[in-house]
């Protein structure tokens, strides 16, 4: 699968011939575990519903600072996430 990023290839080899450091060293990274990057994006897997899980919670804890302690705001996660709808991993199709 490596080298399979079909219009990428040569941006990357362009960004690392730039000489700035910040983008050299990302394009390397890049370079170096080609093979999860492009996994990842062209999976048809996602995380949002355990993104926005996670942005609801600390939503919930920056509402809550300086207001409560740790059981109060546990206890807030909790009660908030019993009348969410549930969530579950998403397949998006192509």
């Amino acid at each position: 699968m490596a080298g399979c990023l079909p219009c990428g290839a040569k941006g990357l080899s362009d960004a690392r011939a730039a000489g700035l450091p910040g983008i050299s060293s990302f394009a390397k990274g890049l370079e170096q575990d080609l093979d999860a990057v492009t996994h990842g994006l062209t999976s048809h897997w996602n995380s949002s519903p355990i993104e926005g899980r996670v942005n609801h919670i600390k939503m919930i804890k920056r509402q809550m600072f300086g207001r409560a302690g740790l059981l109060l705001l546990r206890k807030h996660v909790l009660l908030t996430a019993q009348n969410q709808p549930a969530t579950r991993a998403v397949s998006i199709t192509k």
